[in-house]
């Protein structure tokens, strides 16, 4: 908490999220009287409790600031009772990067650091203004999206049902807000470089895997099992087809449309191991059985469960 308040002490007031965002600045020797004006141009502000106490709420803020996160115009740089640690804790599915503190953090004034903060967010806010956003459509989104969801295989491959359990709705990784989640800070990350390459990518799946190695590492047995079971009364006893409709709903959550077409489909199924022949059968199964249907010529779309 001192850490973090340090570091938000160090940021323009401006960036500063506050009950009332008008500040005036009054100077009566040079008769100026104005209202400042937030150099973000997006409301985006930081925040950090003024009070130990509010750690231990649920969401460590006071009421009139819950809005600002829920409209994703507030961050948060705050601290969460370990104690309190549980996979659908709203803060572990909205944060970029909800890493576990299981340890004090350690911290020291650096004059340096002090001196060179106001360089350092005027020049994220200038490649912001250059990187302003990616589309959906973009080379290097299409890209992100495709390694994405490799790495979601690939988890589904070492971790199994626990990783399936967590990427419930609602869960610390589920699919759709893990994704979007990402290219947030694909984005963040290239303005700050200038650019966004391959090994921007890496490095966003990088801190993915470590949050999640830190969260089936360091959560409970219990609560994970606990997960698990929440799971199952979600999926049939067909292990195959509901594998086939997990790798379906993580191509359905990073989809631009929210559609996937069945070529899609059918080379995500071959890539994760299906035969050919069995990969078309639990297609057509999954349409006949109602958990898939096609919109469009071509084109699947998830029929969510009541």
């Amino acid at each position: 908490w001192e850490a973090v308040r340090y570091l938000l002490s160090l940021f323009p007031r401006e960036l500063h999220l506050k009950r009332n965002t008008r500040e005036a600045f009054v100077e009566p020797e040079l008769d100026l009287d104005f209202i400042l004006f937030d150099p973000n141009n997006t409301g985006l502000r930081y925040y950090v409790p003024h009070s130990k106490k509010i750690l231990s709420k649920e969401i460590p803020a006071p009421n009139w600031a819950i809005k600002h996160f829920k409209n994703k115009n507030a961050v948060f740089l705050t601290p969460k009772k370990y104690s309190l640690l549980s996979p659908d804790d709203p803060l572990a599915y909205s944060s970029e990067t909800p890493f576990i503190l299981n340890e004090p953090v350690g911290y020291e004034r650096n004059r340096e650091l002090e001196e060179l903060i106001p360089n350092v967010i005027i020049t994220i806010f200038k490649e912001r203004e250059r990187m302003a956003s990616l589309s959906a459509g973009d080379e290097v989104m299409q890209k992100f999206r495709d390694r994405f969801e490799r790495w979601i295989m690939r988890n589904r491959h070492e971790y199994g049902e626990k990783f399936d359990a967590l990427r419930l709705k609602g869960m610390v990784f589920e699919t759709n807000t893990r994704y979007l989640l990402s290219a947030h800070i694909l984005g963040s990350i290239g303005r700050f470089e200038g650019k966004i390459d391959t090994g921007i990518i890496h490095d966003v799946l990088v801190i993915n895997q470590e949050i999640l190695d830190l969260w089936m590492n360091e959560l409970p047995e219990k609560v994970i099992l606990e997960a698990v079971e929440t799971y199952e009364r979600y999926i049939s006893g067909d292990k195959r087809a509901n594998t086939a409709l997990s790798i379906f709903m993580d191509l359905e959550a990073t989809s631009i449309d929210g559609t996937v077409t069945k070529e899609e489909f059918y080379r995500a199924l071959l890539e994760y191991g299906f035969r050919e022949a069995y990969a078309k059968e639990v297609m057509e199964r999954l349409i006949a059985e109602g958990h898939l249907y096609e919109p469009f010529v071509g084109k699947l779309k998830m029929i969510k469960p009541g």
